[in-house]
């Protein structure tokens, strides 16, 4: 039986691709990042998935920007301490 708090390959990936991105980690730019490091097509919506994962066990931080007159949240993913 798996861990729960271990990682499986394609969230290692996509923290690789935060870790790597540093101020940079969009998650359109991780998505690519992703892609790059894969070397395949990813859909986008696996990869904010999994951010959404490894935010809830304590991996990555998102800090949401202000929707304003554009009305889209863009969220900048960070690692988090020694998670």
């Amino acid at each position: 039986m798996k861990n729960a708090d271990s990682l499986g390959q394609f969230e290692q990936l996509v923290l690789t691709g935060v870790l790597l991105l540093r101020e940079q980690a969009y998650g359109m730019a991780v998505h690519a990042k992703v892609c790059e490091l894969g070397g395949r097509q990813v859909l986008l919506p696996a990869v904010y998935v999994t951010l959404d994962r490894l935010e809830d066990k304590g991996h990555v931080l998102a800090h949401r920007s202000d929707a304003g007159a554009r009305r889209t949240v863009e969220a900048l993913f960070s690692p988090a301490g020694s998670g």
